[in-house]
């Protein structure tokens, strides 16, 4: 607890570091320059001859600076929220989810991010990829585990995104039928002990690739693997993470199967969903052949 505490401390104090930094020089500096309204020429000449005041333009980026600041400091503070509510076990809503919709959303938001890069969906035939759980944090999960594929890995390194059915926890002994959902990507991978320690709070694997040279945060706060392994656990399911050094990286989360999904692996209804992402299109139409 405690070095979770300094670990916060520490992600909070940059970003107020930063708004003070640019309140206070903008105090200095005298506020807004008076002669706004007279010709723009003229008036920066002067203000460099007097050397106070801030023109329009200035503290537009200043307040740029300060609302990105601002931004950043509030997704931490709810991911902190977040984090301490499932600390509390608080309960999350229990209903089925299709998380081959989930997926096929993901892959698509990914591609209009990334659109140089092949991100790719397979799917398992003959099964119904339904558990039992909360849509928006399971869109959520997904949409952690893509943002780290695409935040640590380089520019162009194809990721994929697949679902099959297995077993809960068989390292556990619990096998349980389960959803299984991979994202893979073919980047940098991860030492033993990055691997062991990747889902801790604030832990970075790569801790020079996190800060620019002037100190601003690039890599995130370190805290989208914890929440991703929270979210999973408090619905009942596991998180785990398969990489080799130089080889890439697979991270898993497995669910359990919704009991409407049991003994009924008809699918049609998901197949024809007009909904779902049209990669997944040949994907379905063999999913339903397997069937006939």
């Amino acid at each position: 607890m405690r070095r979770f505490v300094a670990d916060a401390s520490h992600e909070l104090r940059t970003p107020v570091t930063a708004i003070r930094g640019f309140a206070e020089y903008y105090r200095q500096r005298g506020g807004l320059v008076r002669r706004w309204d007279r010709d723009q020429e003229a008036v920066q000449a002067a203000n460099a001859s007097e050397a106070t005041g801030l023109m329009p333009d200035d503290v537009d980026r200043i307040m740029q600076r300060v609302e990105k600041e601002a931004a950043r400091m509030g997704l931490l503070v709810e991911d902190l929220l977040l984090l301490a509510r499932l600390d509390q076990q608080r309960p999350l809503a229990r209903q089925p989810v299709d998380l081959l919709s989930l997926a096929a959303d993901a892959v698509h938001d990914a591609r209009l991010l990334a659109p140089a890069r092949a991100i790719d969906l397979s799917v398992q035939p003959g099964a119904a990829f339904l558990v039992m759980g909360d849509e928006a944090r399971l869109r959520q999960v997904i949409g952690n585990l893509m943002s780290n594929a695409l935040t640590h890995t380089p520019d162009g390194t194809p990721i994929e995104i697949s679902l099959s059915t297995g077993t809960l926890d068989p390292q556990a002994g619990d096998h349980s039928p389960a959803v299984l959902l991979d994202v893979t990507d073919h980047g940098p991978g991860m030492t033993p002990e990055q691997a062991r320690r990747v889902f801790e709070r604030f832990y970075r694997a790569d801790q020079a690739r996190t800060r620019t040279a002037g100190g601003r945060t690039t890599g995130g706060s370190g805290l989208g693997l914890a929440i991703v392994r929270a979210l999973v656990a408090a619905q009942g399911g596991v998180t785990s993470v398969r990489t080799v050094e130089g080889q890439g990286a697979t991270f898993r989360i497995a669910l359990p199967l919704a009991p409407e999904a049991m003994g009924h692996p008809d699918d049609a209804d998901l197949a024809d969903d007009p909904e779902l992402d049209d990669e997944v299109d040949g994907t379905k139409a063999a999913r339903a052949a397997d069937r006939a």
